[in-house]
């Protein structure tokens, strides 16, 4: 069953990602399901993406639905599958990939997804999933270092 005639088969990669984030889930250290999660939630965000300017193209021209004539694309509500939020997720599977696994060519595919990414021009997006990454990483040094009785990364001496 393919949604509104187009030629992608969207409702397979939804089914594909709940397969991948049922592995992440269950192994949370499985760096290359969580490499597929990233490329299937980067092909349903650009999906949606496309899908949200359909949307404000057809309001700009009055020829939105009718429930949502009144309300400019970017002033409704954002649900946890607008191309937003599939992004944002996308990059924290990149991100988590780039900073866990131990195999390169993971590593590099990892970047070269981050990278495609902002060729789409998601900066905004981008920089919000960094500055995250940059926190979570924050907080797992200082509950690491907390474990271990240390609160000052200088005291440490690592040789």
């Amino acid at each position: 069953m393919m949604e509104d005639g187009s030629s992608i088969r969207i409702d397979r990669l939804r089914n594909i990602e709940q397969a991948y984030r049922a592995r992440v889930r269950h192994a949370p250290g499985d760096t290359h399901a969580r490499l597929s999660l990233a490329w299937c939630l980067a092909f349903e965000a650009i999906y949606e993406s496309g899908r949200e300017n359909e949307q404000e193209v057809a309001w700009a021209n009055g020829s939105g639905r009718s429930d949502l004539a009144d309300t400019p694309p970017f002033l409704r509500p954002r649900t946890p599958r607008s191309g937003r939020a599939l992004l944002r997720n996308c990059l924290r599977q990149i991100f988590a990939v780039e900073l866990l696994s131990d195999r390169d060519d993971e590593r590099a595919e990892a970047t070269r997804l981050r990278d495609l990414i902002r060729l789409t021009g998601a900066d905004s997006i981008l920089h919000e999933a960094e500055a995250r990454a940059e926190r979570t990483l924050d907080r797992l040094a200082a509950a690491l270092m907390s474990r271990q009785g240390m609160t000052d990364f200088a005291a440490v001496d690592p040789f």
